[in-house]
């Protein structure tokens, strides 16, 4: 018995001294031969992907392209027509201009993957007639509006047309501090040069004595990842309380003082946010309707809206916002994956990218099927 117990205090002595020595070891060699895991990672150069710069902070997808882009480490190929709209790409367009045009950010352009995998690519999948869609990584009903008026002035749209303005709860956050009115409008962070705050924060966060550990426990940290990330697919926190998608759950004092820059609500605020969103969707639906054509709002949840109650209501102020602006209707799935999230404990695996806000192929799939009930096409031409 005796003999047992000295053989497990040396087993576990020796555990304990060889996690040391791995400690150490990690802590003395892997700054000099892993990567800064909190640098960003091109697994695509510039010249691949599809967008392209212009003055002031604009930027656009490059027309007619062939080419790769990524997120995460996930790489899919992306194509764009004439029109510099994302496309299936697997073969000739469908004939004519496009009768229905989505306007949105990164959750409509498909950042997830191929086209296949994104809700639009699967409505495109499922329709006669030709989808356009004019989604952009990180635009606002500012942006929207002059992607509209863009295409409308190339003849990219049919006579009577059907416009999606799929709003994103971080469209708040852009037009509150990063998105100013020109032609085409102008980013606020590149006007200002913002760039300096994002790298203090960054600097101020590497400087404490966690943000020097972490930078020197690198493989430690790989490790950690890869158990609570992929192995037990534990999510992040930061994706249920970024700052972003706050406002529909926290207080708005804070997120009014921090600059957008920081993703904060600065300079404008979340009301003001709020307002130039209203004011967007009524020169969108008034243009749409000068067109004799119908404008719709599509609406889905970031996880922090299906994790935290609500302390103001994004849906009900867009209802009220589309109502005012008499638009034609607002295609809201957020109660339904609420009800999805309040029947299956594992929502977030099932439905989102693991540790990202954006949807996976099955939460793209619950958008697809509730546009395919809900969007009305629009009568022939």
């Amino acid at each position: 018995m005796a003999t047992r117990a000295r053989r497990a205090v040396a087993m576990a002595g020796g555990a304990v001294a060889g996690l040391l020595l791995f400690i150490a070891s990690d802590y003395t060699l892997s700054p000099r031969l892993m990567p800064d895991p909190d640098a960003d990672i091109e697994w695509v150069t510039a010249g691949e992907r599809a967008y392209q710069q212009g003055a002031d902070g604009w930027y656009e997808l490059k027309r007619n392209f062939r080419g790769r882009d990524y997120w995460g480490n996930e790489i899919y190929p992306v194509y764009t027509d004439e029109f510099s709209f994302r496309t299936a790409g697997d073969g000739p367009p469908k004939p004519g201009p496009a009768a229905v045009i989505f306007l949105g950010d990164s959750f409509s352009y498909g950042v997830n993957g191929p086209w296949d995998d994104t809700f639009i690519g699967m409505y495109d999948r499922s329709v006669p007639v030709r989808i356009a869609n004019a989604g952009v990584p990180s635009y606002s009903p500012t942006p929207y509006l002059h992607r509209y008026r863009q295409a409308l002035a190339e003849g990219a749209m049919r006579s009577s047309h059907v416009v999606v303005v799929a709003l994103d709860i971080s469209d708040v956050h852009d037009e509150a501090g990063v998105w100013i009115d020109g032609d085409p409008p102008k980013n606020l962070r590149a006007v200002n040069a913002d760039r300096g705050l994002v790298v203090a924060q960054q600097q101020a966060a590497e400087a404490t004595s966690q943000g020097q550990l972490r930078d020197r426990l690198r493989l430690t940290g790989a490790i950690y990842r890869a158990l609570r990330y992929s192995l037990l697919a534990i999510p992040n926190p930061t994706v249920f309380d970024q700052m972003k998608s706050s406002f529909t759950w926290k207080t708005w004092e804070t997120l009014d003082a921090t600059p957008a820059a920081i993703t904060g609500f600065s300079p404008l605020g979340v009301r003001g946010g709020l307002d130039r969103i209203a004011g967007k969707l009524a020169e969108l639906t008034a243009l749409a309707h000068a067109n004799r054509s119908t404008l719709f709002v599509l609406l889905y949840p970031w996880p922090a809206q299906l994790k935290h109650p609500d302390t103001f209501s994004w849906s009900e102020f867009v209802a009220g916002a589309c109502r005012r602006a008499q638009c034609d209707g607002v295609i809201d799935t957020i109660p339904v994956f609420r009800a999805r999230a309040r029947d299956d404990a594992r929502w977030y695996n099932a439905l989102y990218v693991k540790g990202d806000v954006h949807f996976n192929v099955e939460g793209n799939r619950l958008i697809f099927e509730i546009l395919k009930r809900d969007l009305p096409l629009p009568a022939a031409p």
